[in-house]
């Protein structure tokens, strides 16, 4: 899978940036994804999702297919509401892209549908889980 993070800046959690940059980059070291680009969002939170210009970006970028999945922290990182995180991911789906949610290891889905957590990953830790190799007699 091909993978572009997106950060969402916050003036109230300053340190919230790098905790999303450190759960994503996790994700994508655990998960094995080749990392096509990372954009941070310095806008404010009171402008509209789709209005964002990380956001014309990522869906520019969804447009040329040069990635299959949109890494966030988690979605109440995007500072929007429900409808905006809605239509978000309908034009990202539309486009057969999905939103993974790097914090908890949750696929992010319309109507918010959660699925389980990635299995055999542990997201609290840094280690890289490595297959376990069988010896054969």
């Amino acid at each position: 899978m091909t993978a572009q993070c997106l950060y969402q800046s916050n003036t109230a959690d300053l340190a919230g940036m790098s905790r999303q940059r450190k759960a994503c980059l996790r994700a994508v070291r655990k998960l094995q994804w080749r990392l096509t680009g990372e954009l941070t969002s310095d806008t404010p939170p009171t402008m509209p999702l789709l209005m964002r210009p990380a956001i014309k970006q990522i869906i520019a970028s969804a447009e040329h297919e040069e990635f299959n999945t949109l890494l966030i922290g988690d979605p109440t990182d995007l500072l929007c509401e429900p409808q905006e995180l809605e239509a978000l991911l309908s034009v990202l789906n539309a486009h057969d892209i999905h939103v993974f949610g790097c914090q908890r290891g949750r696929w992010v889905e319309q109507n918010g549908r959660h699925f389980a957590p990635l299995p055999s990953l542990s997201w609290a830790e840094d280690d890289i889980l490595l297959p376990r190799k069988e010896v054969v007699s």
